[in-house]
Formats: structure tokens, C-alpha cells, sequence
């Protein structure tokens, strides 16, 4: 919903939200999310990779918006491209936004594009920075909500052990301490 509202919001032909998932173990998954866009469309853009127009995302460093990611001094020095690799979606506006937790780890960060140069402002930029805190509050209490859940679950278990336990043992009791039960009424 994140990606697809900042699509439509912003004005951006297409836009993706890469996110890490923490499994159960601990390990961690880079998933995303697409929006505006076929998937085969998106086949051949790869992960991102650690370039000065990545980085400052992912290190919840600032939003990095270009009017014209083709001529931006950030973008397109890495080994083995020179400029928009072959077959990528065409990008000239540029607009990436840092999803923060609570806690001021990365979650992940939102990207989006379109073909035409100048079309995100900076008020898409404040919006975008809104929707990416409400992304980050949603994801937070969904892993908080999975962490209670990963610890609840023995305690469930535990507790419906113990119950089981002592209707066992007051049905045993009942069975063969029903005449104690009593004796110890009649001496009270």
C-alpha cells in the first residue's frame, strides 16, 4: 500500500519499497515491493547495490531527490555501468526515502522514478517522508507483534500443560480423595 500510495502521490511512473525481514532464526531477507510497473519490467534492475545514490537511504542518511538522476554527480560510477545500465527502466527524476524505526534502524527505503526529469518537488519529498514514518510505525509494531508471539507461544503452551496437569490431578484427587475431602469437612 506504501509503494502504491507513493506512486500516486507523487506523480512517479513506478516505484519500489526494499525492506528487511528478520526470520525467526534472527536472518535477515532484503524483500520489495513494486508498484506502477510490470514485474518483467523490473526483471532486469537487480538489487541495489552500495552507490552514492543508494547508501544515503539505506544509512538513514537524508532523502536523496534528482531532478535528473542521469546528470547527478552521485549516480552512475559504479564498476560495471557507466550511466543507466542496458534494458533498466528509464529514470530521470529520482526521488528515495529512508524507512526508519522507532529505534532509528533501517528498515528499508522507498524509490521511485520516472522517465521525465523534474518531476518529483519538494513537497512530494515532505509527503513521501510521512507515509515512509507511518511505513515504519506499521512494520515496527508488526515485528513486535511477531516477537510477543515467539515468546507467548511457550508460555501458551506452559500454561495449557500445567491446567491439564492439574485437572489431571484433581480428577485423580477426586478418585481417590473424595473420602479424605470429606473426613477433613466432618473433622473441620
Amino acid at each position: 500500500m506504501v509503494t502504491d500510495a507513493g506512486v500516486s502521490r507523487t506523480g512517479a511512473q513506478f516505484g519500489a519499497f526494499f525492506y528487511t525481514v528478520i526470520g525467526q532464526e534472527g536472518e535477515k531477507y532484503l524483500l520489495y515491493r513494486l508498484s506502477g510497473a510490470g514485474r518483467s519490467q523490473f526483471e532486469n534492475f537487480g538489487m541495489p547495490r552500495a552507490t552514492q545514490v543508494f547508501v544515503p537511504t539505506f544509512e538513514g542518511e537524508c532523502v536523496i531527490r534528482s531532478d535528473d538522476i542521469l546528470v547527478d554527480p552521485r549516480y552512475g560510477k559504479n564498476h560495471p555501468h557507466r550511466g543507466m545500465p542496458k534494458r533498466h527502466l528509464q529514470v530521470r527524476s529520482y526521488l528515495a526515502v529512508p524507512v526508519q524505526s522507532r529505534s532509528g534502524d533501517v528498515i528499508g527505503g522507498l524509490f521511485f522514478g520516472h522517465s521525465s526529469p523534474a518531476k518529483f518537488q519538494k513537497n512530494h519529498e515532505e509527503l513521501m517522508v510521512g507515509i515512509a514514518a507511518h511505513a515504519a510505525i506499521a512494520v515496527d509494531n508488526a515485528r513486535l507483534y511477531a516477537g510477543l508471539r515467539r515468546l507467548n507461544d511457550p508460555l501458551e503452551h506452559r500454561v495449557e500443560e500445567a491446567i491439564a496437569e492439574r485437572i489431571e490431578a484433581e480428577e485423580a484427587g477426586a478418585e481417590n480423595g473424595s473420602h479424605w475431602a470429606t473426613d477433613w469437612r466432618h473433622r473441620a
